[in-house]
C-alpha cells in the first residue's frame, strides 16, 4: 500500500547540492563545456520556477512546460530545456515523473509548403513520426 501511494503522489524536492552534483557527473561522464554550461541553464531555470517549496511533480512539470509555451519558446527550444531536465530527473532516480516523448502530434490541418499531411504511417525516421503527405501538383510522399 505505501509503494502504491507513493507512485500516484510521487514529489520530490530540488535542491542547489542535487544540481551541482548532477553537472558534476555530467563533466565526468565527459560532457562538453558548452554542453554543461546548457544543462545547468536548464536545471537552474527549473530550479527558479518553481515555488519556494521547490517541490517537483509531474503536475508542476506539465505546467512548466505550458508556461515555456506561454511565454513563445519555440518547440524545439522547449524539447531542448525537456531532454536537459529528463537527464537531470534521471540521474536523481525521479525518472516516473520524466517527461515521456508521448504520442505524435496530429498535424494534419497544418501546410507545410506545398506538402498537406494525408496520415501518419507506422514508419520511424530517427524515432520521428513518418506522414503520408499530398503534394499540391496531387503527388503522394511520406516524410
Amino acid at each position: 500500500m505505501r509503494e502504491e501511494q507513493s507512485t500516484i503522489s510521487a514529489s520530490y524536492i530540488m535542491l542547489p547540492e542535487s544540481i551541482e552534483a548532477f553537472l558534476a557527473a555530467q563533466r565526468e561522464n565527459g560532457a562538453s563545456k558548452d554542453a554543461l554550461r546548457q544543462r545547468k541553464g536548464f536545471v537552474t531555470y527549473l530550479f527558479r520556477w518553481l515555488p519556494e517549496d521547490k517541490e517537483v511533480t509531474k503536475e508542476r512539470l506539465e505546467l512548466w512546460r505550458e508556461d515555456m509555451e506561454q511565454r513563445g519558446y519555440t518547440q524545439q527550444t522547449i524539447l531542448n530545456y525537456v531532454k536537459g531536465i529528463n537527464l537531470y530527473l534521471d540521474y536523481m532516480g525521479w525518472s516516473e515523473i520524466r517527461f515521456n516523448r508521448g504520442k505524435a502530434k496530429d498535424i494534419r490541418d497544418l501546410t507545410f509548403g506545398y506538402l498537406k499531411p494525408i496520415e501518419p504511417t507506422n514508419k520511424r525516421d530517427r524515432k520521428d513520426v513518418v506522414w503520408r503527405c499530398k503534394c499540391k501538383c496531387g503527388n503522394t510522399v511520406e516524410m
